[in-house]
């Protein structure tokens, strides 16, 4: 998949068919049950926009399609400052992806611009 691919440093062949794909799976955003699995999705394809599989314009609205969907999951006024806060973001995430997985803990950090 798309993490094994960016993990080994390879771009698929038909990675650039990726972005218009996307773009029809964000057109069903509002879909409570393709919901979770477009943001575990789209994580991916974030790391896959940071390490320069796609041009310049489809990274730039790949990253907003992004921003947009993960407002689904948290906003700036739900979330906390608590250690084991982000526990509960994940286990939405996941809970529907990935049923069988257990979580113990998880190790989170951000990197907070002010503005």
């Amino acid at each position: 998949g798309i993490d094994h691919a960016v993990a080994n440093n390879e771009v698929p062949l038909r990675s650039h068919e990726l972005p218009s794909l996307l773009k029809q799976v964000y057109k069903y955003r509002n879909d409570f049950s393709l919901q979770d699995a477009s943001m575990v999705l789209l994580m991916s394809v974030k790391c896959a926009c940071k390490v320069g599989w796609f041009q310049n314009e489809d990274t730039n609205d790949l990253l907003k399609l992004i921003q947009e969907v993960s407002r689904y999951f948290s906003s700036a006024e739900d979330i906390g400052v608590d250690p084991s806060y982000i526990h509960p973001y994940v286990s939405k995430v996941l809970r529907r992806f990935s049923p069988k997985l257990k979580m113990d803990r998880i190790v989170a950090a951000f990197q907070i611009k002010a503005g």
